[in-house]
């Protein structure tokens, strides 16, 4: 008795959860013309096919025929695999003058999604059909021998191809996950390029924050601090050495996360001190001067297991400090007018 009431409720309140007409009555003598429409479904094999759909619509309505060489509307139904297991399912309903609306489902289930949207395609294409849903035989047995007035009462159409009618209830859009916090750091190898006059090789060790979202707008803020150095530069008119300890902090508002892997986008700022020696030459020295960079950067990061993280960077921007350096009278070097850096590294993150 229980599920009778809940099949006919669910009959009853259909039209109004899916925003279609509700039909209370109709006279004996208004019935209907035929309704035609194209029908294009897109499912996997083992879910539901089109001859499936069109035989579910059939049995709640005789009215709805599906044929694509006589006009009427295009109804294309798409069914997807959904969260935890059930299936999401949308209706696009084009008219022949070009204008459209679509409707979106979630079921327990893919049968059940593929009833809900038999369901919807009969109530638009046949109002009368909310009253041709076949009732359990429980709700049958309580019924009056004869129908009510201004009421049709049609024979019980056969069952769909499943063998069962089940009430799916159209849910609503899932709410966004909750933003997350998430610390981490690690330590890298990392190789600059324009401070020196070659590449500068180093190590590096980051600390980050971040609010992770549903969205792509998820901050994050990583300090990276960094010591490179070389040393043997063979020069004219002497041995140079160079040496950079720099930090660099990079804000992130943009974040694309993929399974394991994830990306950043960030501004990028560099400040540091770049220190020269000079050897084998008449007049040994050293000079340290400030060094800065202002622009972008790309992190990216793969989980290797819940906490431990491989993380990478490219990034470059324009070298705001220029000094020259030069075994007297001849320049052998000035810095570069633009920076870049690449690290790639190992590194930790909670919870």
């Amino acid at each position: 008795m229980r599920s009778a009431r809940v099949i006919s409720v669910w009959a009853a309140l259909a039209p109004q959860l899916l925003g279609l007409p509700r039909v209370l009555g109709v006279a004996a003598a208004a019935e209907p013309a035929a309704a035609n429409a194209r029908l294009e479904v897109q499912a996997l094999p083992d879910c539901t096919t089109r001859e499936e759909l069109a035989a579910r619509v059939a049995a709640r309505s005789r009215r709805i025929h599906f044929d694509d060489e006589k006009p009427g509307p295009t109804l294309r139904v798409n069914i997807v695999p959904g969260p935890r297991g059930r299936a999401v399912g949308e209706l696009q309903i084009v008219e022949p003058n070009g204008k459209s609306s679509t409707r979106r489902i979630s079921a327990p289930s893919c049968a059940e999604a593929t009833d809900a949207l038999a369901l919807i395609i009969a109530l638009t294409l046949d109002p009368t059909a909310a009253t041709t849903v076949p009732a359990p035989a429980a709700l049958r047995a309580m019924s009056p021998s004869r129908p009510a007035a201004n009421t049709v009462t049609p024979a019980p159409p056969a069952p769909p191809p499943s063998g069962k009618t089940s009430a799916v209830v159209v849910a609503a859009p899932q709410p966004p996950a909750p933003a997350r916090t998430r610390f981490g750091g690690g330590v890298g190898a990392e190789v600059l390029s324009g401070p020196a006059p070659g590449a500068l090789p180093g190590v590096s060790l980051y600390l980050m924050a971040a609010l992770d979202r549903a969205s792509p707008w998820s901050p994050a803020a990583i300090v990276r601090g960094t010591h490179a150095f070389t040393s043997g530069l063979l020069e004219s008119g002497g041995t140079a050495a160079f040496s950079l300890d720099a930090l660099t902090l990079d804000a992130c508002v943009l974040r694309l996360a993929v399974s394991a892997f994830e990306g950043r986008a960030c501004a990028s700022g560099l400040y540091g001190r770049l220190a020269a020696t000079g050897s084998e030459t008449y007049s040994p020295a050293a000079a340290a001067r400030p060094y800065a960079a202002l622009g972008g950067s790309l992190i990216f990061s793969a989980a290797l297991s819940r906490m431990l993280e491989l993380s990478g960077r490219l990034g470059g921007g324009a070298s705001l400090v220029r000094d020259s350096f030069a075994f007297s009278p001849a320049v052998f070097h000035r810095t570069a007018a633009a920076t870049f850096a690449a690290s790639l590294g190992i590194g930790v993150r909670f919870p």
